[in-house]
């Protein structure tokens, strides 16, 4: 299971946009849980309601087109318990809502997770089934370590589609965050979610070694830091064999691991931004010469 969670958040996250990302979710997802059907619903606080944005097994057709209410069917239901649902006849429900444009007459078995960030729903994950089951607990919890990864990964899309539009507009944007402090504050704003991927980095060296090996440890620190925060967050809801997806993320970051190319790497003289981006490359160009996808 800790295999598949972490073929599918890299794979996720190799992907070059929120589209294909969210189809090589659904289509991994419904692979590994070996289910018929598995959906994401998107919430657009705009209308109140939730969008298909991505499906393998109810109709293609309907993506970005199908909405329904927050209030609505089973969809809706998770999303205002912010809890998931498991049930294995789905149309017994007394909040189920048959959508013949989606085509999910033949379904039965339902579970779904909400995505939640920071206390917002920020969308729906459906997965269903044709024979009346209801899903392990493994299942469970498996889409529910899922739904935690992709709740991060949205919430940083959803940021960067706000400051793009408003790089072509001079419409006022804003952005909702965790307060620090108490009180009113007028100045200006400044972004510290910065605009880089591995492809906008350029290679460059420093002679300054000792300087790019402090700043590369110092990364590292951060990110241990918060697998740490999203680990214990989990806690009370998950399993212990599924917060162990967290001890492989860890491991990945160890000196044995990671950390040993990328110090051969400053080693050669290369910035610390360089040496991460040459490793982290040649690690997707072995992962994509593989034959077995997972």
């Amino acid at each position: 299971m800790l295999a598949t969670l972490r073929a599918i958040a890299e794979s996720v996250s190799q992907q070059a946009s929120l589209d294909s990302a969210l189809a090589c979710f659904v289509e991994m997802v419904k692979d590994a849980m070996k289910t018929e059907c598995c959906s994401i619903y998107f919430a657009d606080y705009s209308q109140d309601n939730f969008v298909l944005m991505a499906t393998r097994g109810l109709n293609p057709a309907a993506v970005g087109k199908f909405r329904i209410g927050f209030t609505e069917g089973l969809v809706g239901l998770v999303a205002q318990r912010e809890e998931p649902i498991n049930i294995a006849f789905a149309k017994s429900h007394p909040r189920f809502k048959l959508s013949p444009e989606v085509n999910e007459e033949g379904f039965n078995a339902f579970l779904s997770v909400p995505v939640v960030h920071q206390k917002k729903v920020l969308g729906v994950i459906v997965v269903q089934q044709k024979i009346a089951r209801v899903f392990s607990q493994d299942e469970e919890s498996f889409l529910i370590t899922l739904s935690a990864q992709l709740a991060s990964q949205l919430a940083h899309a959803e940021i960067k589609e706000i400051l793009r539009q408003d790089e072509f507009s001079h419409q006022t944007s804003v952005l909702k965050g965790v307060s620090s402090a108490p009180g009113i504050a007028i100045g200006q704003a400044f972004v510290i979610l910065p605009k880089l991927d591995f492809k906008s980095i350029e290679l460059k060296k420093d002679e300054n070694g000792t300087e790019q090996r402090r700043l590369f440890t110092q990364a590292v620190a951060a990110t241990r830091k918060e697998f740490n925060t999203l680990s214990m967050t989990l806690s009370d809801s998950i399993p212990k064999e599924a917060l162990a997806v967290f001890d492989v993320y860890q491991q990945l970051l160890d000196a044995k691991s990671l950390g040993q190319n990328v110090e051969a790497q400053l080693q050669e003289g290369w910035c610390a931004k360089s040496a991460l981006k040459i490793v982290i490359e040649r690690l997707i160009s072995q992962f994509n010469a593989m034959q077995d996808p997972y």
